[in-house]
């Protein structure tokens, strides 16, 4: 339950779309450091006269790229680690193998209050730098709204997999909404330094079981 309402908390409370185009972002400043697993918060600009926080979790782990983004976009594997949903979906694309869509649902308060999310995903392989991009944002007219739940309006998500070696990688997991924010970001900064750092815990909890050896 603590881990649903501190998504949630999340999502309501990021704020912004996409930086502001002609703009430059601010430097990352590392907030918060825990096992390994690293947070960092930056400022960006959305509007000539408005800006958002966007948050980024860090971790190195000792498992293939290629794992790792296996247990991003694999429906089944997706769901042993992403505890904090009650309800997890994909849908494939529309004929590309690349991009596929994701309903996720939170039920909260003993499941009287519900929330849920839709996104469009999209996974992209460099070679030439040995990366993987997979973006996850937000599409919530894709599927219709059930009675009695409310959507999440829009989430921007990016998990960046890159190769130290044959046998590490380094993720790079960036979150932010384009929900308006209610509370001031001294009170929300410390809830979603708590999101990511749960979150990469699981997902390197499970990973750690499909170590290269």
């Amino acid at each position: 339950m603590k881990t649903k309402f501190i998504f949630l908390s999340t999502v309501w409370f990021l704020s912004g779309a996409p930086h502001y185009e002609g703009t430059v972002p601010e430097s990352w400043s590392m907030t918060r450091e825990k096992n390994g697993i690293q947070i960092y918060t930056r400022w960006i600009r959305t509007s000539p006269h408005e800006k958002t926080r966007q948050v980024r979790g860090i971790l190195t782990l000792r498992t293939a790229r290629e794992q790792i983004a296996s247990l991003i976009i694999n429906e089944n594997q997706a769901r042993e680690w992403m505890v904090f949903l009650d309800e997890l979906n994909y849908y494939k694309g529309n004929g590309n193998p690349e991009e596929w869509y994701a309903y996720g649902r939170i039920n909260v308060m003993g499941k009287m209050v519900s929330f849920d999310v839709v996104t469009n995903n999209h996974v992209k392989t460099d070679t030439a730098t040995n990366q993987t991009v997979i973006t996850m944002n937000g599409m919530p007219g894709y599927l219709p709204v059930k009675t009695g739940v409310h959507r999440i309006t829009g989430l921007y998500t990016t998990w960046n997999l890159t190769d130290l070696s044959p046998k590490m990688t380094r993720i790079e997991f960036t979150i932010q909404s384009d929900m308006k924010p209610v509370v001031p970001t001294w009170i929300t900064d410390p809830v979603v330094a708590r999101l990511l750092i749960s979150t990469l815990e699981e997902l390197r909890d499970h990973a750690c079981k499909i170590q290269v050896p």
